[in-house]
């Protein structure tokens, strides 16, 4: 059998390629590495021809869940990876962790794994706001998962409900973490620089901490 050349390989990763060439990657690899063909048989699987995207589901059902986290972990795994590995693997923890490790998988493709999220996946998601805040469907996703805490809960609500900050709110929390009004004159500086998302965070945190008292 052929060895792929890289130009080919590459047209399978983009869902390209010919009818006879899909076919051999599904029923014998076609010399590929194992990361290539678990990536290429998750874009096949969805594939427009249903014959093709059949055995390309069979096909899966053979392959170790190494292969995928292989390919999980490359940066330049493809957007399809990330969406079937998300919609179809990620009841296994490794592959949580490997979608959310990787910052090329987006907030969207990130979503449909969110049921299946531990508390430390929720937890490590909620210390990168940014990537969170640039997916509402993420957001709800979390909202709505198990291992969500209250205040993690509240953040992700102020993070939908909050295109923009309360200027009060802002003000307020401002503050109350510095009194002092030359000090509170540089932060508000340094706030006006900061994204929407570490924004929230800074109003969330200084409001509960009045609240507190």
């Amino acid at each position: 059998m052929e060895t792929l050349s890289p130009e080919i390989v590459e047209d399978l990763r983009r869902g390209r390629g010919t009818y006879e060439r899909k076919i051999a990657v599904c029923a014998s690899g076609a010399h590929l590495p194992a990361a290539d063909r678990a990536e290429i048989l998750a874009i096949l699987a969805v594939d427009s021809d249903e014959t093709i995207a059949e055995r390309a589901k069979e096909a899966i059902l053979a392959l170790p869940i190494e292969y995928f986290l292989e390919a999980l972990q490359r940066q330049q795994a493809l957007e399809p990876l990330f969406d079937f590995a998300a919609r179809n693997l990620a009841v296994k923890p490794a592959v949580c962790n490997a979608l959310i490790d990787n910052k090329a998988c987006d907030g969207d493709h990130l979503a449909p794994a969110a049921r299946h999220f531990s508390t430390s996946n929720v937890q490590t998601l909620m210390d990168d706001l940014d990537r969170v805040s640039a997916s509402p469907a993420l957001a709800v996703a979390l909202v709505n998962t198990t291992s969500v805490t209250t205040e993690q809960k509240h953040l992700l609500h102020e993070l939908l409900s909050e295109a923009h900050i309360d200027e009060a709110v802002l003000a307020e929390a401002v503050a109350e973490a510095e009194p002092d009004a030359v000090r509170r004159q540089t932060l508000l500086q340094r706030l006006a620089k900061m994204t929407v998302a570490q924004r929230v965070q800074f109003a969330i945190k200084g409001v509960r901490r009045h609240d507190a008292r």
